[in-house]
């Protein structure tokens, strides 16, 4: 057969286990049961290992545990996560699909010169998926209906070789293929055990006697077909986790919020976005969550970058009540930008600067953070306002104008008489003059740089203002 494309399939055996267990540290056995029949539908290798099998019922799973955390299928929990590996997924390939329950598909062919190669690509795209703390089991194919048959069967396929791909599925029994029970005993009543006799049969003569569901079945082994829609990132993050254990102090939260920040650095990575703020629900049992909102200036998207400013925040973070689960929330996006390096380290990032605001925020609050907004006013004790910090990425920054780069660090919130006698000056005056269109009052002063020669205040420099009247003011100090 010809390979026209790859395709590779992801296959999560363990998908709603290992979903609803993800604040868990997987140390004892775990049992996901049915909600109606109280059976076991999934179980973790410890469980196995102990004689636990799916379908088993709840009670004789009880007899054979001593300890084991139980939990409740949930279909809602197990598409949530399946969508965040398909997050995963996009960093591997332009075409993603959702196989729900617990797969997915990716079209792998056109990535693969990208790689250099399929071992290349099979290798960076294990590991991502291993850090994300799922079972998996990878197969590719010339076909996505004979990818997702091999993984499936759990037999991992990592070839461009047709051949190689026909021949495991040669091997496989009518039962292992995605046909009605029924269907397979009729087959093996006829002395068709494997794939590799099925396929050798004329489809006219399979068609006549099995039906056509057969024969196109068969096809889509061997012949590609129309695309599976393609997984479409949500506009927002939102993605919740329900604890094992009520968390009584707020440092117990780190590690659920930690996965929490894996899936939205994931989530920003896909979308080339960083998030201005998050929203921490901590929902309780009985009283009204309580919000924590994390803000970062000039936005985030690494998941440590946000760890960091969480856990100043949390250290400050009283529970009224027990925390039973956790829900982070992001909306306000924009678009993530190169840093720029400067080889010779002369000039502060303004990455640092952001981040050391909003590490300030975390500690001391929104409401006690401001910063400084210059404005176009030329008067200077008008030429700077006080804005909140959450909220100075917003406003441009103005173009520096040349006589403010000449203003002092302190100027005094009232001028103070001084005698121009005590000083010596070390500049030409700078005129400032305003009309009375700016609030309505008249405004001209020179300004002076001036050292002051008493002895005790040797080498300070003042700034010095003079009226029209004749009189001089003190007006700043400079560092």
């Amino acid at each position: 057969m010809r390979v026209s494309s790859l395709w590779l399939f992801i296959y999560f055996p363990r998908l709603a286990l290992e979903s609803y267990f993800l604040s868990s540290d997987g140390s004892k056995p775990q049992l996901l049961l049915n909600p109606g029949s109280r059976e076991v539908v999934q179980c973790n290798c410890l469980a196995e290992r102990l004689g636990i099998k799916t379908g088993m019922s709840a009670s004789t799973a009880y007899f054979l545990l001593e300890d084991a955390e139980i939990g409740i299928y949930d279909t809602h929990i197990e598409y949530e996560n399946l969508q965040r590996l398909a997050l995963t997924g996009y960093r591997y390939s332009a075409h993603v699909s959702l196989i729900a329950p617990d797969g997915l598909l990716l079209e792998v062919g056109t990535m693969l010169k990208l790689f250099n190669g399929l071992e290349n690509y099979w290798q960076q795209l294990q590991q991502s998926f291993q850090r994300a703390g799922f079972t998996a089991v990878y197969a590719v194919a010339h076909t996505a209906r004979a990818a997702e048959t091999l993984a499936r069967n759990q037999i991992p396929c990592c070839s461009t070789s047709a051949d190689e791909v026909t021949n495991k599925l040669d091997a496989l029994t009518v039962f292992q293929l995605d046909i009605e029970t029924r269907l397979a005993q009729r087959l093996t009543s006829m002395g068709i055990h494997h794939y590799q006799q099925l396929r050798r049969l004329p489809r006219s003569e399979l068609g006549y006697r099995f039906g056509k569901t057969l024969v196109h079945y068969l096809n889509t082994l061997e012949k590609d077909q129309t695309l599976q829609q393609s997984f479409v990132i949500p506009p927002h993050f939102r993605h919740q986790i329900d604890l094992l254990h009520e968390a009584e102090s707020a440092s117990h939260l780190r590690f659920p919020l930690k996965r929490l920040l894996q899936y939205l650095e994931q989530y920003l990575s896909a979308r080339q976005l960083t998030a201005e703020q998050l929203f921490i629900k901590l929902i309780h049992r009985q009283r009204s969550p309580t919000i924590l909102r994390i803000q970062a200036i000039n936005g985030a998207w690494k998941y440590r970058d946000w760890q960091n400013l969480i856990s100043i925040q949390l250290e400050r973070t009283r529970l009224s009540e027990p925390v039973i689960a956790l829900q982070l929330r992001a909306h306000h996006f924009r678009p993530q930008k190169q840093s720029a390096r400067d080889l010779l380290k002369q000039h502060f990032p303004e990455q640092d600067k952001d981040q050391l605001l909003s590490i300030l925020i975390s500690r001391l609050g929104h409401e006690q953070v401001n910063t400084i907004r210059l404005t176009p006013d030329p008067r200077p004790q008008y030429a700077s306002q006080l804005v909140s910090a959450d909220m100075s990425a917003q406003f441009k920054k103005p173009e520096k104008h040349p006589q403010k780069l000449h203003y002092p660090v302190l100027l005094l919130a009232q001028p103070k008489p001084v005698n121009p006698q005590n000083y010596r000056l070390l500049s030409k005056p700078e005129r400032i003059v305003t009309g009375r269109w700016l609030n309505g009052c008249h405004y001209r002063k020179d300004f002076f740089r001036a050292e002051i020669m008493a002895a005790d205040h040797a080498h300070q420099i003042h700034w010095l203002s003079r009226r029209d009247d004749g009189n001089w003011f003190l007006e700043g100090v400079f560092a």
